[in-house]
């Protein structure tokens, strides 16, 4: 059984007494004294010692006044704990800011004027012993020294409210975000923004060549100074889209970002698409597909715009060669002669020099070209 002063058991071989009526009144009018929930009855065993104890005036006086301060002289906060709170800008009571130019006050908005406010605010709170007053409550260990000192700001209507019992107005808990910040978002979340405004775009354009250079330059346009260097960029990169780009030189210009599409990536794609409704979406979903296919065959041919083919190499061997077989095999089958050949280098080429017009050059487009300045000159 354990004594309900020390919460021992009487089996301690501590002295022990048993209580009658007049020892009973006596706990029970301390226990309201103290504000605890002891009820005692005649006949209950007691250790003397603590029994003697909790009815000690000195130290009913100490455990009141330890109780007290726990209260009203909360554990010291620092500024850091409460970083959104200002004295000069938000409300001592609310929280929320008050203060809306440099010059002027808002129309429900006090300066504190009396040294005294913090000792009035404290005693308040005691009244008040609930959440909102915790609060406030500890508003006091982060001031200079006082809130008069400290320059603190109320709503009016904050601190009617609190003064009378009542709780925030709705007005200030409907408006929650009324402080206003500086402008502009912290150095990592706008970096962050911009990055992936670029991948967004670099993704869109994945037709065009683009280097690590032009992107940290596109990344300057978004969020100025704090843009990624060329060396943290291309690592960003690299981490983002992994294994499906390459970083590479192209026709001398260095770290040209291109995407690494292979066939098995896209049939793993439309593997995984959602099933169709119809027919006519299927087939539309299958032509897009076999339309990928193609795109990524046609970027990986490997050719120079520094050098223009000769004339050697313009023969209708060379020509069709020059096609992917993905491409050839589209073009055969729309077109019907028996000896296509022609044909689909020409259309072929046409093809690759639209798709992919800065990264090569087509020996029938350019070979067009020098024939058709033959012809025509200047006219032309």
């Amino acid at each position: 059984m354990l004594v309900f002063f020390c919460r021992v058991s009487l089996k301690n071989g501590e002295e022990i007494t048993q209580l009658r009526e007049k020892g009973c009144n006596t706990v029970n009018r301390t226990s309201q004294t103290r504000n605890d929930t002891i009820v005692t009855t005649p006949g209950q065993k007691v250790h003397q010692k603590c029994r003697r104890d909790y009815i000690n005036a000195n130290a009913i006086k100490k455990d009141m006044q330890e109780k007290d301060l726990s209260i009203t002289e909360p554990t010291h906060d620092l500024r850091s704990s409460t970083p959104d709170f200002e004295f000069q800008k938000n409300c001592l009571f609310c929280g929320y800011y008050a203060k809306f130019s440099e010059s002027k006050r808002g129309i429900d908005v006090f300066p504190v004027r009396t040294t005294d406010f913090s000792k009035t605010l404290r005693n308040i709170c005691k009244e008040r012993n609930d959440e909102w007053s915790e609060i406030v409550l500890r508003r006091p260990n982060i001031a200079p020294s006082d809130f008069h000192a400290a320059d603190a700001i109320y709503h009016q209507t904050c601190s009617v409210n609190f003064r009378t019992g009542k709780q925030i107005p709705v007005s200030r808990q409907a408006n929650k975000e009324v402080k206003r910040t500086t402008p502009g978002r912290s150095k990592e979340d706008s970096s962050e923004k911009a990055f992936l405004q670029i991948v967004r775009q670099l993704e869109e354009t994945q037709d065009e060549l683009a280097s690590v250079s032009d992107l940290v330059q596109a990344m300057e346009d978004i969020c100025g100074d704090k843009a990624y260097s060329v060396v943290h960029m291309k690592k960003r990169l690299q981490t983002y889209f992994g294994s499906d780009i390459i970083i590479t030189e192209v026709n001398g210009k260095p770290n040209i970002v291109t995407f690494r599409r292979t066939a098995s990536s896209i049939l793993n794609k439309f593997n995984r698409r959602p099933s169709s409704k119809s027919p006519e979406e299927e087939k539309l979903s299958m032509i897009e597909t076999a339309a990928k296919l193609i795109k990524a065959d046609i970027m990986s041919l490997k050719d120079s715009k520094a050098v223009y083919p000769s004339s050697v190499d313009i023969n209708s061997e060379q020509n069709i060669a020059f096609v992917p077989d993905s491409l050839q095999t589209l073009l055969r089958a729309l077109f019907s002669q028996n000896d296509s050949t022609v044909k689909v280098a020409s259309v072929g080429q046409a093809i690759i020099q639209a798709s992919q017009p800065k990264t090569l050059i087509a020996p029938l487009q350019i070979a067009l070209s020098v024939q058709m300045h033959h012809h025509f000159g200047s006219r032309f």
